[in-house]
């Protein structure tokens, strides 16, 4: 290895024959020219500049390293300031030598290739520096025979030590070789050809026929599309009312719904709170210690339901118990809108007219008013009827939400210190009876499925929606406008027939559960999730329909067996030490209990001992299925529902009340 120091051609055997002043010569004609000057300014600058950062880096990480935090003298700003300087003191020495290597390196670079293209034989490149020149200046080239001829006014030739002629690079200006040789004009020609194919022919075809695939996956997603259509062909198939008398009971309810804010002469976005009027003041709710408040709010309320009663909204209301229940078609924005974007006829109205039904059955039990408790009740239970036979899952989870309110005005009103009257317990079962009918355990399963595929349909019904999958803008923005936060949902697009075969997958694998009994039916599959990105968002909600309809079943159930125990205790005077006493004198049979498949667990209980003052404790197993002897949960109130896997304790239908703080 040569390691030139002052004369960089020693670094080149090939100018070993050559005298100093004609290799300088040679290696300053190898870097001439104006433009090889600035490359070889912009390489050492870079060269200087990337040793400077490096050494900048160096210094600052060892400044960083040597600042003890136990030793105060080391955490100043001198201290740091000083070790740095020392760091960076052989940095600059660095960059002075990255710069002259970085110039020698180019230099040399160039003087291979003037040796390679101006000494060397045009034919097969074998270098001809040194080789002797003939009488009529001709040099020839030992491995081919091809003869160079020798320029001697361009200092082509020199003479060695014995006087004999020799052949040399000349000093003379090196034209600058072309770039286009004949071995890159063949690549270029090639290249631009492959381009040619590739822009005009591989791509266009490729983009064509995935556009093709859009739009037949998008026509066949139209196709598939059922609309309101095809869940009032499920609703039929079912047996369910379907029609105009459907729909004008939601049209009545959204009547009685602006005859109610009318008469409640509120600013716009003033909440009247008529749960306030049944719901007794506590500390531990959110009004804190704030009685005034709650005292103010609760006044309003009363005086809102006054104007209410007085307009007639009571008697418009009581008009929904008489009309006939049944699917009533969602309301679309437009027909090709998104089918989870539907307006849900009067889910909102719903539920505050049953709070408004909830607060007329306090003040009927108040006044002693049987007939007008009576029919509250039964409004009330009318609206969840109502709610019950819509194709959503959100107006099973509204429905079940009424008939919980019922069933706890109902509870609060029995028991020896509320003294029901056989009168009042007929006028309840009565109203109960009445309002019974539901839907298929089935229906909202089957309409859940249905709605997914459907919302699977639109979204790959238009090409421009899914061109780059989830990530395409239009299907962002409509997702978003719908209050979809997609940005952070995982998963991926797929295709359309992917899509469908992933949500008959999902609901195919929990399909037995929507028929089976509660106490007989199997755990959910724990199917594998989807990694989907639409079913992410639409997140079928069919085993949340089943869980409601289990708690709604279970509290109809207790409130038969506390309405038949209130009859046995106005009969004998006092409970029954067992359910079975209700059979058949009361009861044609003890209703199970949803969770067990058991008669609902009863068991007698002190009154001075127990801290509700109870008789008796009326309890479902709950989700376990096991049987804990009654034990209330320790939290405040009930927990969620009978649905809701809580171990160790049960679902106390009459709990003892919280204790006050």
């Amino acid at each position: 290895m040569r390691i030139p120091t002052s004369k960089v051609w020693r670094a080149f055997p090939e100018l070993d024959p050559f005298p100093d002043d004609q290799c300088g010569n040679f290696v300053r004609t190898a870097n001439r020219g104006a433009l090889r000057r600035c490359a070889q300014f912009l390489l050492i600058f870079v060269a200087l500049v990337a040793t400077l950062a490096a050494g900048w880096a160096a210094a600052y990480g060892v400044a960083a390293l040597t600042t003890d935090s136990s030793a105060p003298w080391m955490q100043t700003q001198e201290r740091r300031i000083n070790t740095f300087t020392l760091v960076m003191i052989p940095t600059v020495f660095a960059c002075g030598g990255a710069g002259l290597l970085v110039r020698d390196w180019q230099l040399r670079r160039r003087v291979r290739a003037v040796l390679r293209d101006r000494g060397a034989c045009p034919a097969c490149r074998y270098v001809l520096l040194g080789l002797p020149i003939s009488t009529d200046h001709r040099v020839s080239c030992p491995e081919c025979g091809l003869a160079v001829t020798v320029d001697p006014a361009m200092g082509e030739l020199s003479l060695d030590e014995r006087g004999y002629a020799r052949f040399a690079v000349g000093n003379r200006p090196l034209p600058r070789p072309s770039f286009w040789t004949q071995k890159r004009k063949r690549i270029r020609k090639r290249a631009l050809i492959t381009l040619a194919v590739l822009l005009f022919g591989v791509v266009p075809a490729i983009v064509g026929s995935y556009e093709l695939w859009l739009r037949r996956q998008a026509a066949a997603a139209k196709r598939d599309r059922i609309g309101v259509e095809g869940l009032r062909e499920i609703a039929l198939s079912l047996g369910l009312p379907v029609g105009d008398a459907s729909r004008s009971v939601h049209l009545e309810i959204d009547r009685v719904r602006a005859a109610l804010n009318k008469a409640e002469d509120t600013v716009p976005n003033d909440y009247i709170d008529y749960g306030l009027i049944y719901v007794p003041y506590s500390p531990g709710t959110s009004y804190g210690v704030d009685r005034a408040k709650y005292d103010e709010d609760r006044a309003r309320a009363v005086a809102a339901m006054q104007r209410a009663k007085n307009a007639g909204v009571f008697v418009m209301m009581d008009a929904l118990r008489d009309m006939e229940a049944g699917f009533v078609p969602p309301d679309t924005v437009q027909p090709d809108g998104p089918p989870f974007g539907v307006s849900l006829p009067a889910v909102g109205s719903m539920r505050q007219l049953a709070r408004v039904c909830a607060a007329r059955m306090e003040a009927a039990h108040q006044a002693d008013n049987t007939d007008e408790f009576a029919r509250a009740l039964e409004t009330m239970l009318a609206l969840e009827r109502h709610s019950a036979f819509q194709p959503f899952v959100v107006n099973a989870m509204v429905a079940e939400a009424i008939n919980a309110v019922a069933f706890d005005r109902i509870r609060a009103h029995l028991g020896p210190d509320a003294k029901p009257t056989p009168e009042w317990l007929d006028a309840v079962e009565a109203a109960i009876a009445r309002q019974s009918r539901r839907p298929p355990p089935d229906f909202l399963w089957k309409c859940e499925e249905a709605w997914t595929l459907d919302s699977v349909a639109w979204c790959f019904s238009e090409p421009s929606r899914v061109r780059f999958g989830r990530f395409t803008p239009r299907l962002r923005t409509e997702l978003g406008a719908l209050g979809f936060s997609g940005a952070f949902m995982p998963g991926r697009l797929g295709a359309y027939a992917e899509n469908r075969a992933e949500v008959a997958r999902l609901f195919a694998a929990d399909a037995p559960l929507a028929k089976s009994p509660r106490h007989l039916r199997p755990p959910p599959s724990g199917a594998a999730p989807s990694d989907l990105f639409l079913l992410n968002y639409l997140q079928p909600r069919g085993l949340h329909a089943l869980r409601a309809r289990d708690d709604g079943d279970a509290r109809r159930a207790a409130l038969a067996i506390m309405l038949a125990l209130e009859r046995f205790r106005l009969a004998t005077g006092d409970y029954p030490q067992k359910l079975d006493e209700l059979v058949p004198s009361i009861l044609p049979e003890v209703p199970n209990d949803v969770f067990s498949g058991k008669p609902m667990a009863y068991k007698r209980v002190d009154p001075t001992k127990d801290p509700g003052g109870r008789s008796y404790l009326l309890y479902s197993v709950g989700a376990d299925g096991a049987d804990d002897g009654g034990v209330q949960q320790p939290l405040e109130g009930w927990y969620v529902s009978p649905s809701t896997l809580v171990p160790g304790v049960d679902f106390v239908y009459n709990p003892a009340p919280p204790k006050k703080p």
